[in-house]
């Protein structure tokens, strides 16, 4: 009797389905559920940035047929989390702008933009030498300990090619890569973050009297 009444509820709850802006995906979704508020609680009193993602990744996959959600790009991480939300709760986030003084509003995550960026980049220095870059998913961004400028470089950076020999940089160690890092030059240094800066994200504009506030970054929307 039980499996027939678990069978017949989850046949009757609604299921939505959306389109991943990144990767183009289609995914079907359902709202929170009761077994779900733990995670919840979690990511609400969690700190650590990868912690608040690994709760994310288990409760995206609770609540969805993503299969594994470390796999998505970040914006599409968001973006699913924000329709997951939208059904759960309702499409209102309070938001808070660390100012002085602070500054708060309402965002309506359907008015939620995304800006595409480019996912793969070939930059060729004026050494000849070849780095290739590609945007990070979430399991890269959870094999750092802190989301930080140069972890950001180590995630994007894929591979060097030197006198025609390519090396392939996601085979190094952490520490390995940080000493090739340090022998590239400022000037490469620089196109490496303007690919960084020119990442896909969600962002949104927050009318706050006669000014506008353009939101975006990592994690901005999981509040």
């Amino acid at each position: 009797m039980l499996d027939d009444i678990l069978k017949q509820l989850r046949e009757t709850q609604p299921n939505y389905k959306t389109i991943l802006p990144i990767s183009n995906k289609e995914i079907e979704y359902h709202p929170f559920k009761v077994k779900d508020q733990k995670i919840i609680t979690l990511i609400s009193q969690e700190k650590h940035t990868g912690m608040i993602l690994k709760n994310l990744c288990k409760l995206l996959e609770s609540c969805s047929n993503i299969g594994n959600a470390e796999d998505l790009y970040l914006a599409d991480f968001e973006f699913l989390f924000l329709q997951i939300r939208s059904k759960s709760v309702e499409e209102q986030i309070r938001l808070k702008v660390d100012s002085t003084p602070p500054i708060f509003g309402m965002m309506n995550i359907n008015e939620i933009k995304v800006n595409t960026g480019k996912l793969k980049e070939t930059i060729s220095t004026d050494s000849g030498m070849v780095l290739e870059l590609a945007q990070p998913k979430v399991k890269d961004y959870l094999s750092h300990e802190t989301i930080n400028e140069e972890a950001l470089i180590k995630t994007c950076i894929k591979s060097i090619t030197i006198n025609k020999f390519r090396y392939d940089l996601t085979l190094l160690k952490t520490e390995e890569l940080s000493k090739i890092l340090e022998e590239i030059t400022v000037k490469d240094n620089k196109k490496i973050l303007e690919f960084i800066k020119n990442s896909p994200r969600l962002f949104y504009i927050l009318h706050t009297g006669s000014d506008e506030i353009k939101l975006e970054g990592f994690l901005r929307f999981f509040t």
